[in-house]
C-alpha cells in the first residue's frame, strides 16, 4: 500500500457514516483488507482509479457495500479472479467504471448480468475478446451509456435488447459484417454512436442508420461501407 496512506488506513473501519470515498491515484496494492472498505457499508460512491489492484481482490470488502451506487476500478490491474470482487452482490450500482485494466477471456464470472440497474458502464481499453451476451450486457436494459472502445470485440450481436442507450462506443475493435445485423434499429433513445476503427461493410443507404431519429453524434469513420449515402 501507498506510504501516503499507512497513517490512515487503520481509521477508514470507523467511518462507517461514509458515503462518499476517493482514493485515485495513490499506490494502493497487496492486501486490501487493511483500508477497511468491509465495514463502510453506507458507502454511495467509491473511486479507486489509477492505483496498482491487481488479483487480491476478494480483500477489498466490495461484496458489503451493497449500497454503492457509483464504482471506479479503472486504471488498475485486474485481469483475473474476476468473481472475488463480488460486483454480482451490487444490485443498486448505477455507474461501473473498470476500463484500462487488461481484462479478457470470459468475463461471466464478473457477474455483470446481476446488475440491472446500472446505467452507465465503461469497459474500454482492456482485452475483451468475447460476446455482448456472454458478458452478461444483454440482461442491462436500464443502460444509457455502454463504453466497450479499445477492445478485441467481433460480436456485437445483443444490443437490441438495450433499448434504453443513448451513448454508445464501439470503436477500435474488431467488428465485421454490415450494420443491419447489429441491432441499431431497435435504439431509438440512442444520441451518440461511435462505430469507427472496426472492418464493417455493406451499403449504408440499406443500414436502416437513418430510422435512429434521435441521433446526434455519429462516427463511422476507417471501416469499409460502401454504397451512396442515404
Amino acid at each position: 500500500m501507498g506510504e501516503g496512506l499507512k497513517s490512515a488506513k487503520q481509521g477508514l473501519a470507523n467511518l462507517k457514516n461514509l458515503k462518499v470515498l476517493d482514493l485515485c491515484f495513490n499506490g494502493i496494492y497487496g492486501s486490501l483488507s487493511s483500508l477497511g472498505l468491509a465495514n463502510l457499508t453506507n458507502l454511495k460512491v467509491l473511486n479507486l482509479d489509477e492505483n496498482q489492484i491487481n488479483n487480491s481482490l476478494s480483500s477489498l470488502g466490495l461484496a458489503n457495500l451493497t449500497n454503492l451506487k457509483s464504482l471506479d476500478l479503472s486504471s488498475n490491474h485486474i485481469i483475473t479472479s474476476l468473481a472475488s470482487l463480488g460486483l454480482k452482490y451490487l444490485k443498486n450500482l448505477k455507474e461501473l467504471h473498470m476500463g484500462h485494466n487488461g481484462m479478457s477471456g470470459s468475463l461471466n464470472s464478473l457477474g455483470l448480468a446481476h446488475l440491472t440497474n446500472l446505467k452507465s458502464l465503461d469497459l474500454s481499453d482492456n482485452q475483451i475478446n468475447t460476446s455482448l451476451s456472454s458478458l452478461g450486457l444483454v440482461n442491462l436494459t436500464n443502460l444509457k451509456r455502454l463504453d466497450l472502445s479499445e477492445n478485441q470485440i467481433a460480436n456485437a450481436r445483443g444490443l437490441e435488447n438495450l433499448t434504453a442507450l443513448e451513448t454508445l462506443d464501439l470503436s477500435d475493435n474488431i467488428i465485421s459484417g454490415d450494420l443491419t445485423w447489429l441491432g441499431l434499429v431497435s435504439l431509438k433513445d440512442l444520441k451518440a454512436l461511435n462505430l469507427g476503427d472496426n472492418e464493417m461493410n455493406g451499403s449504408l443507404s440499406s443500414s436502416r442508420i437513418c430510422e435512429l431519429m434521435a441521433l446526434v453524434e455519429l462516427d463511422l469513420m476507417h471501416n469499409n461501407f460502401g454504397g451512396q449515402v442515404p
